[in-house]
């Protein structure tokens, strides 16, 4: 993929941060939900923040999954046979 300003990639990669990052948060919180419950602590303060950060995580896949396609389909060179 060739085209791409370095703008555009820096772009990117910063949404591809912030997917990441979010994807940790909800480890993170699922963890702690998980783990206060088992031992019997308030446990339940955790999963509404787990929720919202699996959501947000699933709708960064999702623009990901979308720029990722767009970029291929309008970036995209085919080398000439040679």
């Amino acid at each position: 993929m060739s085209g791409l300003s370095t703008t555009s990639v820096r772009l990117i990669v910063i949404l591809l941060m912030m997917t990441g990052l979010a994807a940790l948060s909800t480890i993170t919180n699922y963890s702690a939900v998980f783990l206060f419950n088992y031992f019997n602590l308030v446990g339940m303060v955790f999963e509404p923040i787990a929720k919202v950060s699996l959501g947000l995580t699933v709708f960064l896949l999702f623009i990901d999954a979308l720029v990722f396609g767009l970029a291929c389909v309008l970036f995209y060179r085919r080398k000439s046979p040679q």
